[in-house]
């Protein structure tokens, strides 16, 4: 559910992304929402990606935007002074 269309969610425990966001920082809040309503059972949350079961196609546009958010999910996750030194000493 998006947060857009104020739902108020107070039994959830399942939390489907649809549409992927290009900000993870966007869909964490998402999830973080059913989280912070006290939520005592155990979350799931579920990020559908389309395949090529040919095989013709080896990465899907889902299946490249979902190694990217994470890449940025690791790369916001490291601190700022770690990513600079990094950088020079490469």
């Amino acid at each position: 559910m998006y947060s857009e269309h104020k739902v108020t969610i107070t039994e959830a425990n399942h939390v489907i992304h649809y549409g992927r966001w290009w900000n993870p920082a966007v869909e964490a809040q998402a999830t973080d929402r059913v989280y912070r309503i006290g939520q005592e059972r155990d979350v799931r949350v579920y990020l559908p990606t389309l395949k090529d079961p040919s095989g013709r196609i080896s990465n899907s546009f889902d299946e490249r935007l979902h190694r990217l958010l994470e890449q940025k999910s690791t790369l916001a996750s490291v601190p700022k002074w770690e990513r600079d030194w990094t950088r020079t000493a490469a």
